[in-house]
């Protein structure tokens, strides 16, 4: 047997899915999700270029959450890069960092980071 929807059953299926909706979003707005994890950018001040190892870096900052290889124009080979990177979000707004550290084979040649958390800008992150 086929049944029929008339216009006011989805009318009313609408209604009740937009209440559920608003109300999801009014009570969503204080929830933040995180992803990843933060780096400790503090902690490069530690490293030294040219002398510290994958090792060193692995031991300061934990494992990267991916990595690859990069070569810049002013480079004369590719270098290994690891990516570290962490997120915050709420329904309204988003935030992260990335944190790019480089390597030459083995040994540490600089790191690079771009964020968009207030608290990195302006040098007052607090930890979680």
């Amino acid at each position: 047997m086929k049944r029929k929807y008339s216009f006011v059953t989805l009318r009313a299926c609408l209604r009740k899915l937009l209440t559920v909706l608003t109300l999801l979003f009014v009570c969503g707005c204080g929830v933040t999700l995180r992803a990843g994890r933060m780096p400790d950018i503090a902690s490069l001040d530690e490293l030294k270029i040219n002398a510290s190892t994958k090792a060193e870096v692995l031991q300061l900052l934990g494992k990267p959450r991916n990595g690859g290889r990069i070569m810049f124009p002013i480079q004369n080979s590719p270098q290994d890069v690891w990516c570290y990177y962490y997120e915050e979000s709420t329904l309204s707004d988003s935030q992260r960092i990335f944190l790019f550290v480089f390597f030459d084979q083995e040994h540490y040649t600089g790191y690079m980071w771009v964020s968009s958390l207030p608290q990195l800008i302006t040098g007052q992150l607090q930890r979680a």
